[in-house]
């Protein structure tokens, strides 16, 4: 869209079919509302300062970038919708109080939680995202825990939900870099915590994190290359699911389950099923993880 005489403050989408909008810069557009009966609105936002962002029966996806989310009241409709901003933007993003029926949140860019960022860290209440079940973090995502231990702690996450790693997890220090509290999930004995492992194009290293009270952990990778896949502390899991949903009918890269130390901190592992993963599985020091009576494991369909 080219808005050369800037009066254009409104901008309504109808039809049926998916829409990409790159809106970047437009400073004069306000108000951006979807009225589509099925296909969505891809629209980057960023730049704008809107007072509102409405989407409708499809999928619809706001990326804000670098510009804040401020007070545009955003409603994502009927459909899978996502809203992303970059890392910097994460504090405005669940503080704004201001947006409903977003499924997923993005983050954008790559982030780096230290003793700088602290508070962004613990930011990530899906509770003030109302309908907010997943988180994608698009780039890399480190822990750097430095002179004091620092964490991401995603809060309120659903049973069923997904967090979507598009880049490598790491910690520098001692600090595990993630920490996912799934809702009520230390009074409940059927939680599930899905991951959705999404790089490509070369090793990817998901370092180790903490769900504790998740009694089911279901990883989906579509990587043809290894994936690294460093434990979760978790006392309460008892089962670990493995698939692969490359596209194009291609053959998943070798898929390491690392237990070295304490990576995986239960002990009453009863099933590891990765006979949906169509490569070939590792699995490194699990044995004092699995429950003493004897655990089922499926391997995946790879040599």
């Amino acid at each position: 869209l080219q808005n050369s005489t800037g009066t254009i403050t409104t901008v309504n989408v109808a039809g049926d079919k998916a829409v990409t909008l790159d809106l970047t810069s437009e400073t004069s557009i306000t108000s951006l509302v979807s009225t589509m009966t099925a296909g969505g609105v891809n629209a980057t936002v960023q730049g704008l300062t809107l007072t509102k962002a409405t989407g409708a029966a499809g999928n619809d996806t706001f990326l804000f970038g670098t510009t804040a989310v401020g007070n545009t009241v955003i409603d994502g409709g009927a459909g899978t919708d996502v809203v992303g901003v970059n890392a910097a933007n994460t504090l405005g993003l669940f503080a704004s109080n201001k947006i409903v029926n977003a499924e997923t949140v993005r983050v954008q860019d790559a982030f780096t939680v230290n003793t700088a960022t602290a508070g962004y860290g613990n930011a990530f209440d899906l509770s003030k995202v109302a309908g907010a079940t997943n988180v994608t973090f698009s780039g890399a995502l480190t822990a750097d825990s430095g002179a004091a231990a620092t964490t991401l702690t995603i809060s309120n996450m659903a049973s069923g939900g997904t967090v979507t790693f598009a880049a490598d997890v790491t910690s520098t220090g001692s600090a595990a870099a993630t920490v996912i509290n799934v809702k009520d999930a230390g009074s409940s004995t059927a939680d599930v915590l899905k991951l959705a492992l999404t790089k490509t194009g070369a090793t990817h290293t998901v370092g180790g994190f903490t769900a504790q009270g998740v009694e089911t952990l279901s990883i989906d990778s579509k990587n043809a290359n290894a994936t690294d896949f460093a434990g979760v502390v978790d006392s309460q899991l008892t089962s670990i699911t493995l698939t692969s949903s490359l596209t194009n009918n291609g053959t998943a890269g070798t898929f390491t389950l690392d237990g070295t130390g304490t990576a995986f901190s239960s002990t009453i592992i009863n099933t590891v099923d990765a006979s949906g993963y169509n490569g070939a599985v590792t699995m490194t020091a699990l044995s004092n993880n699995l429950v003493a009576s004897g655990a089922t494991i499926k391997g995946g369909a790879g040599v």
